[in-house]
């Protein structure tokens, strides 16, 4: 039944978006279906039960102490300013406190998705394709337990897509996105890394790099340890991914998307697309770099790292679709549909692979409406 639910979630809104896609010259009926395939995933985050997301009811009670300002100490330094602030400001409406964690939390979700939606329809080439890439990232899940980080993660998709280009609007949304949960702190210097020219000698930096964070990860993990987030993921048996499945898994997938987006490169560079966009095109080189070097320390140690790996990925988003179609355009009429049906199956498989690994520990194997 829930399987069932979010496959009719996902293919509704995706079918909707699609036709948003098509009627180009219609305004009101694109705006229409672009509003339809946006309401029905939120409708599915905002109205499930708090049985839905191991984090769902620590977040629940954590919300309801500080709106009643009773908070204990974990909430001060667990909880972001800006989360805060947030639930303050609904405090302030004179909502019932048994409310309040519902409206923050919807809040926040409808802000999430309104960002992801608006950054992949702006600047993906193949807008419907990189929603598919969304849904099958399965980071549309994540929101229904991490979703003060997915909210960072929408702030920093739109700081290095809207504001790229100018270091006046990405570097507000980036402070903003860390008052909501401190890991965005790591994308400030990564707005600089990513309008560095893309060269080999980049690349041979990127693969130093990644090399030498996986020798000095002891060193890595001491530094970390007295922060709230070491305190709270490292040195626990149940957050200790080094050397798992699941984090193998990952890390061989992300190679895999990095050297299909590289062999590709060449073709992607020399379109027309890349030559108005170039800028926007290195940045997105850089995150697959940034992405697997945050991988290859997940592997060697915490789940931490694997939370960090996020912010880099939701990029590929936007880069896979040009270089599918890149690669589909010189193959041969009758192979092209093949290749596009296989692509269509190896997202969807990933995201099969993640429900069944990762749901039942996440809690949302099981939805129920409130």
């Amino acid at each position: 039944m829930t399987i069932a639910l979010y496959t009719i979630t996902e293919v509704l809104s995706l079918g909707f978006f699609g036709l948003g896609s098509f009627y180009k010259r219609k305004r009101f009926v694109r705006y229409l279906c672009l509003a339809i395939s946006f309401i029905i995933p939120c409708c599915v985050i905002i109205f499930r039960d708090l049985t839905v997301g191991t984090d769902y009811v620590t977040y629940y009670n954590a919300i309801l102490r500080i709106s009643d300002n009773n908070p204990n100490p974990y909430d001060e330094d667990w909880l972001g300013l800006g989360f805060r602030l947030l639930i303050h400001f609904f405090s302030l409406w004179g909502i019932p406190s048994n409310i309040i964690p519902f409206v923050v939390i919807g809040f926040i979700s409808i802000a999430t998705l309104s960002i992801i939606f608006f950054v992949i329809w702006r600047y993906s080439s193949h807008a419907t394709w990189g929603l598919y890439l969304f849904y099958c990232s399965c980071l549309y899940f994540q929101m229904m337990n991490q979703f003060r980080q997915m909210f960072a993660i929408s702030l920093i998709f739109l700081a290095f897509t809207y504001g790229l280009n100018a270091y006046r609007k990405s570097i507000p949304l980036i402070i903003l996105a860390a008052l909501f949960h401190s890991s965005a702190w790591i994308m400030l210097p990564c707005i600089f890394i990513v309008r560095m020219q893309f060269t080999k000698r980049i690349i041979a930096i990127y693969c130093f790099a990644t090399l030498m964070l996986a020798l000095s990860y002891p060193f890595i993990e001491i530094l970390l340890s007295d922060t709230v987030y070491g305190e709270r993921y490292f040195g626990r048996d149940d957050l200790d991914v080094s050397l798992s499945m699941n984090s193998i898994f990952n890390l061989a997938f992300r190679v895999l998307l990095l050297l299909f987006c590289f062999k590709m490169r060449k073709k992607i560079t020399s379109s027309i697309d890349f030559q108005s966009n170039s800028a926007f095109y290195n940045m997105l080189y850089h995150m697959t770099f940034l992405c697997l070097l945050t991988q290859v320390l997940t592997v060697f140690g915490s789940y931490l790292f694997g939370r960090v790996t996020t912010y880099f990925f939701i990029f590929y988003t936007l880069l896979l679709p040009p270089t599918f179609f890149a690669r589909s355009d010189i193959l041969p009429a009758t192979n092209k549909l093949f290749f596009k049906y296989c692509a269509i199956i190896i997202c969807l498989s990933y995201q099969f692979v993640y429900y069944l690994t990762n749901g039942e520990p996440s809690g949302y194997t099981a939805y129920q409406f409130v």
